[in-house]
């Protein structure tokens, strides 16, 4: 709070303070996160990332209080496009059913980012009146910054008739990498079963497995939804370790959705010990030093400390210290469970030398 109240302090460190602030839940905070997101002080706002970072600390307090503060900057009178995107996500990380309404208008922002993030709060506040007005801005929507996340949101929704709208996407060959993998996450939200051939289908095309840009994001549905058929193909992809290096990329996510498939204890973790104790492929090694943080235990801990004693690879030790971070996370979120909130790019350069240790 201290850091907050002085405005001649480096705006970073105060988007840091934000952050810790929303991060402890402090509600005495929200006064004061109040008045850097909205009022001026002389006819001067706040720098516009501080600005931002209050009101997704405001968002992840997520009281009716903190949500009113939110209410005050209207997609109209707001004009730095950052703090519009970080308020209407922030109005869905509260969950509170009353934020839709104040959703709802962001939807016509003229930047289509903003636009996409209001459908994915939208459709985080499970408000099933809005579910036709979320689809018909999916079918509708041609802007590469926001259909993606109009693909995530279908998923939020819950509701049962997204899964074909998904599917088409899924099987539509001339739709963009990045735009079926929001929809294979989404048919992943929905618990899509009917999606499973159709991941597999793609997913047995050698050339396709090569592809680290779709790939990573179809393996990781499966895991997602959860269906028994889905334990083959992913099994044979990761058998493919350590011989064929092009799997390395989708490594945490082969494993993360084998152990959603419940074969955690057979397959992954023997494989994972094994792979973060060698020391012939230091590549290999340091992205199973990175699943197992996701993944393990306090039994884990051993082959933590042996491989931080490795002197001589400087990025095994990095990979080490930030997979404990994940492994010590106190908070205990699963990785998979950010996939809305965060997905706003507002930057602060500071952040970026713990980018790999969850904040939210």
């Amino acid at each position: 709070k201290n850091i907050q109240a002085d405005r001649s302090d480096d705006h970073e460190i105060r988007c840091c303070a934000a952050l810790s602030l929303g991060n402890l839940k402090d509600v005495s905070a929200i006064p004061l996160l109040g008045k850097m997101l909205n009022q001026s002080e002389g006819g001067k706002k706040e720098h516009v990332q501080v600005r931002a970072y209050a009101a997704l600390a405001l968002g992840r307090i997520a009281t009716k209080e903190a949500l009113n503060e939110l209410k005050k900057s209207s997609p109209t009178g707001e004009k730095e496009q950052d703090v519009r995107s970080a308020v209407v996500l922030a109005m869905g990380m509260t969950g509170l059913p009353e934020a839709s309404d104040s959703i709802a208008p962001f939807l016509r922002d003229r930047y289509a980012p903003v636009r996409g993030y209001a459908t994915l709060s939208l459709a985080q506040t499970k408000n099933p009146k809005y579910y036709d007005t979320i689809s018909e801005l999916f079918r509708k929507e041609k802007f590469v910054e926001s259909d993606g996340l109009m693909a995530l949101a279908m998923g939020l929704t819950g509701n049962e008739k997204a899964k074909g709208e998904l599917r088409k996407v899924l099987e539509n060959k001339k739709t963009r990498p990045l735009f079926k993998a929001s929809a294979a996450i989404g048919l992943g939200l929905l618990k899509d079963t009917k999606a499973v051939p159709i991941i597999i289908n793609i997913l047995n095309d050698e050339k396709q497995q090569s592809d680290t840009l779709l790939t990573p994001y179809l393996i990781i549905s499966l895991g997602m939804i959860k269906d028994p058929k889905g334990i083959e193909i992913l099994q044979k992809m990761w058998e493919k370790l350590p011989g064929e290096s092009y799997v390395y990329p989708y490594h945490s996510n082969l494993a993360i959705a084998l152990t959603m498939l419940g074969r955690k204890n057979d397959i992954v973790m023997p494989a994972l010990i094994k792979q973060a104790t060698q020391t012939r492929d230091q590549l290999l090694r340091s992205y199973a030093l990175h699943s197992l943080g996701l993944l393990g235990t306090q039994e884990s801990a051993k082959v933590f400390i042996n491989s931080a004693s490795d002197k001589d690879n400087t990025f095994v030790i990095y990979t080490t210290m930030s997979a404990i971070g994940f492994l010590m996370d106190k908070n205990q979120l699963n990785p998979l469970n950010k996939i809305t909130g965060n997905l706003v790019d507002i930057s602060s350069q500071i952040m970026d030398h713990i980018g790999g240790i969850p904040v939210w």
